[in-house]
């Protein structure tokens, strides 16, 4: 998702490596980046370069990053005290990230007043004096939290793939530039290559291909033929409007019924007149069949039977109400054996 935003990029050479450390110069760009800093920082750079603008301590900075800490520094996402004992090419620790993060959301003051704060973890201690704020806020937002053993270990390095988690969790928080081809929406219909949806009430059609990229949002990669209507959805869009990334927020099942009169039937197929026409319908496994006095099962359904079925977006059958009751039989005998829920008559 990061990268279809542009926020995050590879090495060079094609890989992303995961699992490698951030670099602070690295946090620092993502962070700018989503907030929707990127063209400051490019303009930033060309008038550094020019001369037309300063930067302290240009000799520890490398030159393609001087736009990037030019604005960090205007933002206040770092100060000239950072920069003076900061190696921007080590590896970004979680309580630096915090920092990073925090204030780039506009919550230094806030951080602040939290620097005396009574951190939760077993491993608080550990958490430098001047990051507890970020630390405490990055927490209580959820932003970056801590590991199920209740330790927050500040001083770990924060991994490629992490970074990206937090970075998106930021995204979700606010609105920026790079939220120009997101939309929320609902899915109406889904068939081919075509997508519409509900966007504030209005309805759209957008093209999707086979390949387009679907997650849940827990960050599970599915594919388009688990979409469903009814959906809730971020889409996100080229400059051609088609859909290049799905990601899935909230699903609510939508059924269609059906009244119509039973022509032929068996274990998981049903054909039904409806309004003068005959259409088919695959029966689910677990499909509820609710008789005028009782409950109870395909079987008991037959030919000429009136229905009224519910119909899920893949067109099977999830609940049938037959207008008739149930014909009872009757037996009389001697309990031979008998359990929970089974019995043996004579």
């Amino acid at each position: 998702k990061m990268v279809i935003k542009g926020v995050i990029q590879g090495d060079g050479s094609g890989s992303f490596n995961p699992g490698n450390a951030v670099t602070k110069i690295e946090a620092i760009i993502m962070a700018l980046r989503v907030m929707g800093y990127e063209e400051e920082a490019r303009i930033s750079l060309d008038k550094i370069k020019k001369g037309s603008k300063k930067l302290k301590n240009k000799k520890s900075i490398q030159q393609w990053a001087y736009g990037y800490v030019s604005v960090a520094i205007e933002k206040g996402i770092l100060d000239e005290v950072d920069l003076i004992d900061m190696n921007l090419r080590a590896p970004a620790q979680r309580h630096e990230v915090a920092k990073y993060i925090i204030r780039a959301l506009g919550y230094e003051k806030e951080a602040q007043k939290h620097m005396k704060k009574e951190l939760k973890f077993i491993d608080a201690g550990a958490v430098p004096v001047g990051s507890v704020g970020y630390v405490y806020l990055a927490d209580k937002k959820g932003i970056i939290k801590g590991y199920e053993d209740k330790t927050f270990r500040p001083n770990r390095p924060v991994t490629r793939a992490e970074m990206a988690v937090l970075i998106a969790r930021i995204d979700d928080m606010i609105d920026n530039n790079i939220d120009e081809n997101e939309e929320l929406a609902e899915i109406i219909k889904w068939k081919d290559n075509k997508l519409t949806v509900k966007i504030n009430n209005r309805t759209v059609v957008y093209k999707i291909f086979k390949n387009t990229p679907v997650y849940t949002e827990e960050g599970k990669y599915t594919s388009v033929d688990e979409l469903k209507v009814g959906m809730k959805v971020k889409i996100q869009l080229n400059d051609k409007r088609i859909i290049i990334f799905i990601e899935i927020k909230e699903y609510k099942e939508v059924f269609k019924e059906y009244v119509g009169y039973v022509e032929e039937i068996d274990d998981d197929e049903i054909e039904i007149k409806i309004n003068g026409r005959e259409k088919d319908f695959d029966i689910d496994d677990d499909a509820t069949v609710q008789f005028s006095n009782k409950k109870g099962d395909i079987d008991d359904i037959k030919e000429g039977d009136k229905v009224k079925v519910k119909v899920d977006s893949e067109d099977e059958i999830e609940y049938i109400r037959v207008y008739r009751q149930l014909d009872l039989k009757e037996y009389q005998g001697v309990v031979e054996e008998i359990d929970e829920d089974e019995i043996e008559i004579k």
